[in-house]
């Protein structure tokens, strides 16, 4: 594991911060689906925040004002001790990635790529710990997080990305579009949740 994370951390300007937007778009359904069930927060402003992000990664001179952006998406962060249930927890990593990638615009720090693996990674790990720890015993657990096909998924998951861009020289049209495609995943979030009707009600 440690190796993986060293590989992150190699990850510099332009490859940095596609690598955090596309953990933060692989969480989006997490936040979606929170947004929709609970009526509490607005999930159409962190998807338009992330459609700018990607637009934004080659344009040197994009006129986004990440610090007003980063404000409004801050006062839409779920606070878990005001929700009752499980989903705000995934919800709030969600929100936090896309957080994560303006404040990188604004103030860079070198140990964000490897700090937003965490909390993707962690966001699984989690999930899995809630909904099928039960009854596994404490020795057995970390076996048990390291064989799960979620867990799997995601290592595999931001391994791929770590190669694509480390193998890239400049961040092309169609490198974006097939790491957004990678990310998104035919709408299968990080926990494996899908929002079947988003396409429907937008």
């Amino acid at each position: 594991m440690s190796q993986h994370f060293r590989r992150i951390e190699q990850l510099r300007g332009w490859r940095q911060t596609v690598f955090v937007l596309a953990l933060a778009e692989r969480a989006y359904p997490n936040y979606a689906l929170f947004g929709q069930l609970s009526g509490q927060v607005h999930h159409e402003l962190l998807r338009r925040t992330l459609d700018a992000l990607w637009e934004a990664v080659p344009d040197r001179e994009s006129s986004l004002n990440y610090q007003k952006i980063a404000e409004r998406l801050e006062a839409q962060v779920p606070d878990p001790a005001q929700f009752e249930g499980y989903g705000v927890y995934p919800a709030a990593d969600a929100c936090n990635l896309a957080l994560d990638v303006l404040f990188s615009r604004l103030e860079p720090d070198r140990r964000l790529a490897v700090a937003s693996a965490r909390v993707s990674l962690n966001t699984v790990t989690d999930f899995v710990e809630m909904t099928e720890a039960e009854g596994v015993e404490e020795d057995e657990r970390a076996h048990h997080l390291d064989r799960h096909p979620l867990v799997k998924r995601e290592l595999r998951f931001q391994r791929e990305l770590v190669e694509a861009l480390q193998k890239a020289s400049y961040p092309s049209t169609e490198l974006l579009a097939s790491l957004r495609e990678l990310a998104s995943d035919g709408g299968v979030s990080n926990i494996g949740i899908t929002l079947e009707e988003e396409s429907e009600s937008d």
